[in-house]
């Protein structure tokens, strides 16, 4: 099984709870550990997580870009020494337009965390950061513009980012998809859960999956 997140809530939480904006995004961090954990206990192989869009590069201020990064940096170093990854053996892989992210250290971070886990095959994670749908399918339709390729599905799928087809879409404190794996998603079970991305609990993905292995995929026929 591969599932697709969008944690999303972090500053609503933040605002709810009363606390800081950083403190608030360093539980959103330890959740996502927590929730690479919870996949790892029930057998789930792939996780797509949408961590920073290009949207929120484009559209936020340089200010909260440079806290967020302050605080990214910070968190990876705690995920590359989190015992539960190696212990796992959980691959992490990042998705997306790095050139868009101004912080180098924060690139270079994202390598370091890539390499501390490339040994691994067990269990896999797309970090999608700097990413966004419609601009991923644009650049796919270049790359075939001055080839002889014939245009099909496979074709298509082995120049995306994110080559995984993910069986259920999981998206916390909205209900929409915003330009997170368009192409990808075509015949994902799509959850929306009530809840912020930090109030998020195991028994919710418990819940998810024991609901996907009830449904029949007919995939149009």
């Amino acid at each position: 099984m591969h599932i697709a997140i969008t944690p999303d809530g972090n500053r609503r939480y933040a605002k709810k709870k009363g606390k800081g904006f950083e403190e608030a995004y360093a539980i959103g961090m330890n959740k996502f550990r927590d929730f690479v954990e919870w996949c790892s206990d029930l057998n789930v192989e792939g996780v797509t997580a949408y961590a920073l869009s290009l949207e929120n590069i484009q559209n936020r201020g340089a200010a909260e870009l440079e806290v967020l990064s302050k605080i990214l940096i910070k968190e990876i170093d705690k995920t590359i020494n989190d015992e539960r990854i190696h212990k796992n053996e959980v691959c992490v892989k990042v998705c997306g337009n790095l050139n868009e992210v101004k912080s180098k250290k924060f690139v270079e971070k994202l390598k370091e965390l890539e390499d501390a886990t490339a040994k691994y095959s067990k269990h896999k994670v797309n970090l999608a950061v700097a990413y966004g749908g419609r601009q991923e399918i644009i650049e796919v339709i270049k790359k075939f513009k001055n080839s002889s390729e014939e245009v099909n599905e496979e074709n298509v799928r082995n120049k995306l980012l994110v080559k995984e087809y993910p069986d259920v879409f999981i998206r916390t404190g909205a209900h929409r998809i915003s330009n997170f794996l368009l192409w990808q998603t075509a015949y994902s079970e799509i959850y929306f859960v009530d809840k912020l991305w930090p109030e998020l609990e195991k028994d919710d993905l418990i819940k998810i999956i024991g609901d996907y292995n009830k449904t029949k995929r007919n995939f149009g026929k």
